[in-house]
């Protein structure tokens, strides 16, 4: 699957659960509306709706999924990605340096 990153600029709902009188929900709830933005890589779309995951591991698993409808998208940019390296790449570019990339460093 080629994987496409974007950042998508949207409008969120918004639902209440207390009791209120009509009268004064409707304008209380019309202001409550958020543009969000939301980075990451696209894994489905079809004409209603986008599923975007903001972590993909090397073997294809996926964290931090949503779906958003497509009605509810202002607008959408293509972020450029360079193809990360793999963990086997990455223990055997390092194997003879003495460090380990993998290996959490404290922070100074």
């Amino acid at each position: 699957m080629k994987k496409q990153l974007r950042k998508i600029t949207w409008v969120d709902a918004h639902m209440e659960q207390d009791w209120q009188e009509l009268k004064d929900s409707i304008p209380y709830l019309l202001n409550l509306s958020k543009v969000c933005e939301t980075v990451g890589w696209v894994i489905g779309e079809d004409d209603d709706h986008i599923a975007v995951a903001q972590t993909i591991s090397e073997d294809e698993m996926t964290c931090g999924r949503i779906v958003i409808p497509t009605r509810s998208i202002l607008y959408f940019e293509e972020l450029k990605s360079s193809p990360a390296p793999s963990t086997a790449q990455l223990h055997s570019q390092y194997q003879h340096s003495g460090s380990d990339p993998l290996r959490p460093v404290p922070c100074s």
